[in-house]
């Protein structure tokens, strides 16, 4: 067969072989020719002093991943990730602003999978950002009213009022809390009051049917015989004594593109 190539200088088929043969048996001498050892790997060998903190890029990875896993509803993976990143931001106390974000995400996962509990322990670690974000008072407020803490529930959703305004589905939660309350006050007249007085504000209105506006001097004594004091005391009546504006019609067809 190798005839066949005439004057091309190619190695013979038993030079091949024999070259196989060498190589296999330098092979096996290599061997024999280490001494034999035992390796032990020492229990404890890698022992960090630290957690390192993650880096630009891996947070944005870690973030991608939280989002995708939430938005295709696989909450329990969603809810583990989230708690192994809030342990590494806790542990690296870097104050950026992250772990509120990871505590805002697992509770909403916490929520999604009725680990009420769970949800109610990551909202008691927000309280102090209430006077700054709305939003994460407004999801502790829904944290607590499922891990049945009504009273938490409502100094989160007043919080969240103080700073968003009286919107309709916040006061609504405000009366939800106050319902809830009812289990631990009894049959109190004074809840009773407070909870007809909030009723038609925690609904949509028209202007037409207006909710009466209560005195303050009634809505102070109110919220005292519930118990209800302090800064919650103090927002909870301004609720209760606020008179919404009525707004004109507007007739739209007749205005001007230039009036726009």
């Amino acid at each position: 067969m190798l005839s066949d190539f005439g004057d091309f200088d190619l190695v013979g088929e038993t030079a091949s072989r024999n070259r196989e043969e060498r190589i296999r048996a330098a092979f096996e001498r290599s061997k024999d020719s280490y001494a034999k050892e035992r390796v032990i790997t020492e229990p404890g060998w890698y022992d960090p002093p630290q957690i390192p903190p993650p880096t630009k890029l891996h947070v944005r990875n870690i973030d991608f991943s939280l989002n995708n896993l939430y938005m295709k509803r696989d909450y329990a993976q969603a809810l583990s990730l989230a708690l192994s990143q809030l342990e590494v931001e806790e542990a690296n106390m870097k104050g950026d602003g992250r772990e509120i974000q990871l505590v805002d995400f697992a509770i909403r996962c916490a929520i999604k999978l009725a680990k009420n509990e769970l949800a109610g322990k990551l909202a008691d670690k927000t309280a102090q950002k209430w006077s700054i974000n709305a939003g994460l008072a407004l999801i502790s407020a829904e944290a607590y009213l499922v891990s049945f803490r009504p009273r938490d529930a409502l100094s989160a959703i007043l919080a969240a009022i103080s700073l968003r305004g009286n919107v309709t589905f916040y006061i609504s939660l405000v009366y939800l809390s106050l319902e809830a309350l009812s289990s631990e006050l009894g049959n109190s007249d004074a809840l009773g009051y407070i909870l007809s007085a909030i009723r038609p504000h925690a609904q949509p209105r028209s202007n037409e049917s207006m909710p009466s506006v209560l005195d303050e001097t009634s809505a102070w004594t109110w919220t005292s015989a519930c118990g209800i004091i302090g800064e919650d005391q103090e927002r909870l009546i301004s609720l209760l004594c606020y008179k919404p504006s009525v707004e004109k019609e507007v007739d739209h067809a007749e205005r001007s593109v230039k009036t726009l």
